[in-house]
């Protein structure tokens, strides 16, 4: 186990975790959100997996992080930092299964990886991006501490909302 809050666990995902990547990714709120990877076989989930978060960890020693139910140990989401080429600084991200959206899991997963990622990494400053209409989402950010900063290309055409926890 990674790190453990009153209601949740988050641990390093491992190949095993592929049924819940595909769940996951799958979700209209997801694909919405975040994007469309076009991850629709477990097999492509097992690539996901392995290429861009196992492959995070091996570079960059963080990642994303599975995060589980504690009295079930039911997958429910992501939350963890991520190293994006148009960002200088990592990249908060969570993403949770729609059946569990609302209930206060995305705030306390993402305040439990800043709180442990950020000593044990000695990062002072972090981003997140999420689309303008991402009303949820930002509501996370700004009970977490995050600014708005600007606005910035994410892909030719992806223009997403930058925040900032740090000065």
């Amino acid at each position: 186990m990674l790190v453990e809050t009153q209601r949740l666990t988050l641990t390093p995902f491992t190949l095993d975790d592929a049924p819940f990547m595909l769940a996951l990714m799958n979700e209209p709120s997801y694909i919405r959100g975040i994007a469309d990877r076009g991850v629709r076989t477990l097999s492509q989930a097992k690539a996901q997996i392995e290429e861009r978060i196992l492959s995070s960890y091996q570079q960059h020693d963080f990642g994303m992080y599975k995060v589980s139910l504690k009295q079930t140990n039911t997958p429910i989401g992501v939350a963890g930092l991520v190293k994006r080429p148009q960002l200088d600084e990592p990249d908060l991200g969570y993403a949770f299964l729609e059946e569990f959206h609302g209930q206060g899991y995305a705030c306390e997963a993402a305040d439990a990886v800043l709180k442990y990622e950020l000593p044990r990494l000695g990062i002072k400053h972090v981003d997140a991006i999420v689309n303008a209409d991402n009303l949820a989402s930002i509501g996370v950010l700004t009970r977490l501490g995050f600014q708005y900063c600007d606005e910035i290309l994410l892909e030719p055409s992806v223009l997403v909302s930058r925040y900032r926890l740090g000065k």
